[in-house]
């Protein structure tokens, strides 16, 4: 008659999300190591022999009596930012607090702090625990600043160009140029990169139309959080009819100013005949 040989059950208490089914193993004999189970909010990370969770199930020492492993689970914290390089999640205990990571940078930009909803609304504190898989969102505000000083006078010349030098790290296609209040179409403006950011140049027939007197100038980024750049200029009464002359045309603009918050210049250039 064969020998049979005995055997032990193992359980596993999971506690959250999938349930991990029991085995019978023979006695001397160490467990198989089932799939791992998922939970919506919490991350798991190993068996363990303990209800403390301190001492790990290899799945390599033999069991002699009858055994219940214990899932530990943990809280994943993740890190969202529209700008910049966004920090490495972190996966700490349940109850826990997360390391505060380094601000993100970028240029342009001011890093205000970590939120708990994508509104914005909510600051975290990085004292306050972590219970559940939690995504931190980062609150970002602009780095431009309004400057209302610095309003020159253009001498009206039909030669030239009209360029706003935007001092952005990149072209930037703006949702709309308006000058006055009044939407320019994209035909009567080029965008051109430099080594200094974005260039906004104003082609000489819209310059033209230009009236004597004192003109706004406003610059939608078209980028979140970036809003408007603002310029003031003065245009000097038209030449009369038959005044070909070369006259310079010169205008120190008031602006938004990115990164270095510094006055944005416009200019014109005159085109070689």
């Amino acid at each position: 008659m064969a020998h049979r040989l005995r055997r032990q059950k193992v359980s596993f208490a999971s506690d959250y999300g999938t349930a991990t089914p029991w085995q019978n193993v023979d006695i001397g004999k160490a467990p198989a190591k089932p799939t791992d189970p998922t939970a919506d909010d919490y991350v798991f990370t190993e068996w363990c022999t303990d209800e403390e969770l301190k001492k790990p199930c290899d799945f390599k020492t033999a069991f002699n009596t009858a055994k219940t492993l214990y899932a530990h689970w943990k809280c994943e914290v993740t890190f969202s930012t529209k700008h910049g390089i966004a920090p490495v999640k972190q996966t700490i205990e349940i109850g826990g607090t997360p390391t505060k990571p380094t601000d993100p940078s970028m240029r342009g930009y001011q890093f205000v702090v970590w939120c708990t909803d994508k509104a914005l609304e909510k600051k975290y504190d990085f004292k306050t625990a972590i219970s559940k898989n939690t995504t931190l969102y980062a609150k970002w505000k602009s780095d431009l600043k309004i400057n209302d000083g610095n309003e020159g006078t253009a001498h009206y010349g039909s030669e030239y160009d009209f360029t706003l030098n935007c001092d952005f790290d990149q072209v930037y296609i703006p949702f709309e140029l308006k000058i006055d209040g009044k939407t320019i179409d994209p035909d009567r403006y080029e965008l051109s990169g430099t080594k200094n950011g974005t260039e906004v140049t104003l082609k000489k027939a819209l310059v033209r139309s230009l009236a004597a007197g004192n003109h706004t100038i406003v610059f939608d980024t078209g980028i979140d959080d970036l809003g408007s750049v603002k310029g003031t200029f003065k245009v000097s009464t038209a030449p009369k009819t038959g005044d070909e002359s070369d006259i310079g045309l010169w205008i120190a603009v008031g602006c938004l100013s990115a990164a270095a918050a510094a006055a944005i210049v416009v200019y014109l250039i005159r085109k070689k005949k």
